[in-house]
């Protein structure tokens, strides 16, 4: 969460990020299961390994468009003028 934040920061800042994009999309992810008990091993000590679990998941992301393929919704935010810090409040106005 850190990260994020460090990137939000960076936004409002002269001469640092001048867009951000907030994306929610399904990931993969795969989780290892544990080997079967009562069936034959496979190596000495070791039941047989079954296939890892791949479930879809969805995950809120955010990124400069550079680094993650967006294949679900996207929601941006992009500066015209990055020479000076977007005040706290009404930063609205430049973005």
């Amino acid at each position: 969460m850190v990260f994020q934040l460090d990137d939000i920061n960076q936004l409002f800042l002269p001469h640092m990020r001048n867009k951000l994009l907030w994306y929610y999309q399904d990931v993969e992810e795969v989780v290892e299961r544990a080997p079967v008990e009562g069936t034959k091993p496979r190596q000495q000590g070791q039941g047989r390994q079954p296939p890892p679990q791949v479930t879809m998941k969805r995950k809120l992301f955010l990124s400069d468009g550079w680094d993650v393929k967006f294949t679900g919704v996207c929601i941006y935010m992009f500066r015209i003028n990055v020479s000076k810090q977007l005040p706290e409040e009404g930063f609205h106005k430049d973005l």
